[in-house]
């Protein structure tokens, strides 16, 4: 299979069950990507990491036991390959500069259109870094204020 044929493996992880499912409905529409597991909290998603092998973590920020900036620590530390993508509320220059600086390969909000949020699992699947506007611009213009 040709590298842009294969399929993205994606864990997704947030506390929020109809999110966790509708998320799951809708990128199991995509060809190319499959949801091969599903956690409420950091600690759940570093259990499962033991035994899949996703290629991609979407994940969100603010979660309980472990939040998605501890995860994103825990993941940087024991799998450095392993590609996370934030899929947040929180549009805080903070929480996206953290999220980077300690292994996030992405940070999108949940207002972006599904069409992007395929659009970044794919881009950071494939190696690049992805950042929605609405936060590039949150970075950026706070930056230089």
């Amino acid at each position: 299979m040709e590298p842009s044929e294969s399929v993205i493996k994606v864990l997704l992880v947030d506390d929020h069950i109809l999110v966790l499912e509708g998320l799951k409905a809708r990128l199991n529409q995509e060809v190319g990507i499959t949801v091969v597991g599903q956690a409420s909290d950091g600690q759940e998603a570093l259990e499962m990491l033991k035994t899949l092998e996703p290629d991609v973590v979407m994940m969100d920020v603010s979660m309980p036991n472990m939040n998605g900036i501890e995860t994103t620590k825990v993941f940087q530390d024991k799998y450095p390959d392993l590609k996370v993508l934030i899929l947040s509320m929180h549009d805080n220059r903070e929480y996206i500069s953290q999220l980077m600086l300690h292994g996030a390969k992405g940070y999108i909000l949940k207002d972006v259109s599904a069409e992007e949020m395929v659009r970044a699992i794919r881009s950071v699947a494939d190696g690049a870094t992805y950042i929605c506007r609405a936060a590039t611009e949150t970075l950026f213009h706070q930056a230089v204020r």
